[in-house]
């Protein structure tokens, strides 16, 4: 469950995102506002960084690489469009005069992204690495794979 702080800015950002023509509309958009939503949740629980508005350096790549990738947390199309989605927030952030004052500039951030953006996706692909494989069940559902 979202915090009422991180509500608000999922809502602020789904407005401005809007305003901007960057967020789609019917089922698209409305999985373009889960995918904000289950990361800023991943990044509060399982991170330690529960205010959605402050950044640090090194906090986009432990948003991909220690919360996503080790989970294989694909359900929200996160390999695709994950990096595209915090570029947007913190667009917005920026934007909106709503980044953290001790946070770490947007431009910094964005350029830590760029620099993830190389490995992220084959860290996704590559469900070997942590021992997972995609349940024939449903797609969305990850199980461990049990070495003999």
């Amino acid at each position: 469950m979202l915090s009422r702080l991180q509500q608000r800015v999922v809502d602020e950002f789904a407005t401005w995102g809007s305003a901007q023509g960057i967020m789609p509309d019917g089922d698209a958009g409305t999985r373009w506002r889960e995918r904000i939503t289950i990361l800023l949740q991943g990044r509060a629980t399982y991170l330690d960084r529960p205010d959605p508005t402050r950044w640090r350096s090194g906090d986009v790549h432990d948003l991909f690489m220690a919360y996503v990738v080790p989970r294989q947390v694909d359900a929200w199309d996160l390999a695709q469009h994950g990096p595209t989605t915090i570029r947007d927030y913190l667009r917005f952030l920026d934007a909106t005069d709503q980044l953290h004052p001790a946070s770490t500039r947007v431009p910094t951030l964005l350029k830590e992204l760029d620099r993830l953006t190389s490995k992220y996706p084959n860290a996704m692909a590559d469900v070997s690495r942590w021992r997972l494989v995609v349940a024939p069940v449903n797609s969305s559902v990850l199980c461990p794979v049990s070495r003999r």
